[in-house]
């Protein structure tokens, strides 16, 4: 189950725009805020395209799937409401790799967008496993997030 938050492919001023007025700026800002920390640690300097939130439940294993193409870089932050203990699942796998990569609070995966790659969902009811994905375009510095 997933929904997007922010979605300006072209990274267009006037789209943001829409989005700072349409009275949600507070929340909008703290979502940037997760990614300009992100891009301080990136290997990737990417201007920001997409925002999108993610949620599973036990029995609800992602699919393989792209988030976006080979000029595009996705980071995947990995969330959870409640302790977790080891062995509970939630994990990410990276096809290409063949890396499952535990789950762990907070952690943030970087991939090239068009990797394929799925989450896992926890392996316990009643525990929701949340996922924050950023996606952004590879060596794009945009200065129209810095304003607002």
């Amino acid at each position: 189950m997933g929904s997007d938050i922010y979605d300006n492919d072209e990274g267009a001023e006037e789209k943001f725009w829409e989005y700072v007025h349409k009275g949600n700026i507070e929340e909008l800002k703290k979502f940037w805020e997760m990614y300009n920390h992100i891009q301080l640690h990136s290997k990737n300097k990417c201007m920001l395209q997409s925002i999108w939130g993610n949620l599973q439940y036990k029995d609800m294993d992602g699919t393989f799937h792209l988030d976006g193409a080979e000029n595009q870089t996705a980071f995947i932050m990995m969330l959870a409401y409640q302790d977790i203990e080891e062995n509970m699942g939630g994990g990410f796998y990276h096809e290409p790799s063949g890396q499952n990569i535990p789950f762990k609070q907070g952690r943030v995966v970087e991939l090239t967008a068009s990797d394929k790659h799925k989450g896992l969902a926890f392996n316990v009811p009643h525990i929701p496993r949340f996922s924050l994905k950023f996606l952004g375009l590879n060596n794009e510095v945009s200065s129209i997030y810095k304003k607002g």
